[in-house]
């Protein structure tokens, strides 16, 4: 494999830590029978809640384990189509750019939940007017947490952006972009476009998983460095012979 500054794999850690639940709940389930305790007083009800907690752990393992092997595949030789490095000038542009997109998307799903809030409490108000004070403190608490999550999650990937060394690799597997890892090819994660911006010298690589019982669509925006136009198409027609491959399956 080529030397690459390879990024530390997010899920390694999750990993560590959902298999050590699993053999530690699955030594549990046998405790009250090493300790030859009575079984209807207390050791069926901890063998039953470790057993249930080990299966969750377990699944829970098996899953973050597949991310974990999808993220390393993304560095491998065979899956690389190109690996950018940025310069300071370029890179800070564009998390400019996306720290105010990324606010306007946060204040619209913002103004949308409070919309939402307001109708909802409006209906229990008009059904039982006496609870219009507990559903006042509810509410507010609800809009207090979202306000404040859609002012601190463009500021905080900001941050990770620019204290993160700049650089991508566009990857058959997924896509790697300063600190951010996206997947698709596992689960229900979906390869569903790539194309290039020439006005904005950007790829855009657009995505879906299903979450919640409902498709949801991500799209990844990946600047391109000076005079790596060349390389921007190869990694777009490819992409997308990649995804045409197994929509044909």
């Amino acid at each position: 494999m080529t030397e690459y500054c390879k990024p530390k794999n997010p899920y390694f850690v999750s990993l560590i830590i959902f298999s050590i639940l699993t053999l530690a709940f699955s030594f549990i389930i046998f405790i009250p029978v090493i300790l030859q305790s009575d079984l209807m007083d207390w050791g069926y009800a901890l063998s039953f809640i470790s057993f249930f907690l080990a299966i969750s752990f377990l699944i829970t393992t098996i899953i973050i384990s597949g991310f974990y092997r999808r993220a390393e595949k993304i560095f491998l030789d065979e899956n690389v189509i190109v690996h950018w490095k940025y310069d300071k000038e370029l890179w800070s542009e564009f998390v400019k750019n996306e720290y105010i997109a990324e606010k306007k998307d946060k204040r619209f799903l913002f103004l949308t939940i409070l919309v939402f809030v307001f109708i909802i409490s409006m209906i229990f108000i008009l059904i039982n007017r006496e609870v219009w004070k507990g559903f006042l403190i509810i509410f507010s608490a609800l809009l207090m947490v979202t306000g404040i999550l859609s002012f601190l999650v463009p500021e905080l990937k900001k941050r990770s952006y620019l204290k993160t060394l700049p650089q991508v690799f566009i990857s058959l597997k997924g896509v790697y972009l300063t600190g951010e890892f996206h997947i698709w090819g596992y689960l229900t994660a979906k390869l569903e476009k790539a194309t290039l911006d020439r006005k904005n010298m950007q790829i855009k690589i657009g995505y879906s998983y299903i979450a919640s019982y409902q498709k949801v669509y991500k799209e990844i925006r990946i600047p391109v460095p000076a005079g790596r136009l060349d390389e921007a198409v190869r990694a777009t027609e490819q992409l997308e012979e990649k995804k045409n491959e197994k929509n044909k399956k």
